[in-house]
């Protein structure tokens, strides 16, 4: 399990809204292709006539650079992984997910050039024009792999059915386009229409061993940083202890400094796509004293995006003993002031570092007594 520490928790609205934006997306690039299909092979209904039909396909393609730009601006107002807005038209530069990342903006600059030079249509002449407009038929492929190798909807049966829908609505599209005329071109359409079979089949094949296989986006660093430097360390903060316990006070409230060895478990949240990750280590100085951290967040395709949670710290009789909200939660580092029941309070600063596994970890402690009232 990945653990990605969220600087600052961002609305979750906005996640929802980049999962949303990201599949409408989808279905409006998918209606685009096949209107923009229609169109060319001049077909027409009494309800649609062909200027409809046109229309539709310049409007609705209008209308994905609305969603696309929201799903954008959502993606980086969120915050929980380091997602710039040059990583938006610049690909494969993202310290997130790159490759996937990038696909996504290669088919944002794909879609502009295609929408640009359609504007400008008058100018540049029907070949020159027709020629870039053939890179909508590049465009969406390359959208899909994005969506199906970054989104955190992946795996979800709804995703599936709807990538599944979109994908077979193009290729019938596409096949009738093929099939239109078929002996002035045959060479080049055959060949067309064996790239539209295998080019699916890999995709398929992909996404079976990528993103549908519980590894996926889950090997190396167990613990990643969400802000502004994506570079930042895994290990302990500086100024944190990293060595053995310095001089342990008696008791709690005088503070203390240990490290420690323990558990992780990931437990499904209240509501879809939350989780709850519960860290437990038993401390040795003070001896027989126990620490339980537990935070919450959401699930992301490299794993679990955290932002708020408690940490608890005492013995097994009285687990509770100190407790107190999460204050910061930052390149693996857990910052949170605990109080008792006496009014009593302790600064803690907690380092850690899950292991491959994602099932036990080990990490550090230091706990400083402060002052009554601090929050």
């Amino acid at each position: 399990m990945t653990v990605l520490f969220a600087a600052t928790s961002a609305p979750k609205s906005l996640w929802y809204l980049t999962r949303g934006s990201g599949a409408v997306s989808l279905v409006l690039l998918t209606a685009s292709i096949v209107f923009g299909i229609l169109a060319t092979m001049g077909w027409a209904s009494e309800r649609l006539p062909r200027f409809v039909v046109q229309g539709l396909h310049r409007n609705i393609s209008l209308v994905v650079m609305i969603f696309l730009g929201l799903h954008i601006a959502t993606a980086v107002a969120d915050g929980f992984v380091p997602i710039r807005w040059i990583d938006a038209v610049l690909p494969f530069r993202s310290a997130y997910r790159p490759i996937w990342l990038g696909l996504g903006a290669v088919a944002v600059d794909l879609l502009i050039a295609v929408i640009v030079t359609s504007l400008v249509r008058v100018r540049l002449g029907y070949g020159t024009w027709r020629t870039i407009h053939l890179l909508t038929y590049a465009c969406w492929p390359v959208a899909l792999v994005h969506g199906l190798g970054t989104g955190s909807d992946t795996r979800t049966t709804w995703m599936l059915w709807l990538d599944g829908l979109c994908t077979a609505v193009v290729l019938l599209a596409v096949w009738w386009r093929l099939a239109d005329r078929w002996a002035q071109r045959t060479r080049l359409h055959l060949a067309a229409a064996g790239l539209s079979v295998l080019a699916p089949a890999a995709i398929a094949g992909w996404l079976v061993v990528g993103p549908l296989h519980s590894g996926w986006g889950r090997t190396g660093s167990s613990v990643a940083a969400t802000s502004a430097d994506p570079a930042a360390s895994t290990g302990p903060a500086t100024g944190a202890p990293t060595g053995a316990p310095t001089g342990a006070a008696t008791g709690l409230s005088g503070g203390f400094s240990d490290s420690f060895q323990g558990t992780v478990a990931e437990q499904a949240g209240a509501t879809s796509g939350d989780v709850n990750v519960v860290l437990s280590a038993p401390l040795s100085v003070p001896s027989g004293v126990n620490l339980a951290i537990e935070l919450q967040g959401r699930a992301v395709n490299d794993g679990v995006a955290l932002s708020t949670g408690q940490v608890r710290v005492g013995p097994t009789t009285d687990p509770t003993q100190w407790q107190g909200p999460v204050s910061s939660l930052n390149g693996g580092s857990i910052a949170a002031t605990l109080s008792d029941r006496a009014g009593r309070h302790l600064s803690v600063t907690i380092t850690v570092r899950i292991d491959g596994t994602g099932t036990s970890m080990q990490g550090t402690l230091l706990a400083q007594a402060a002052p009554s009232g601090t929050n």
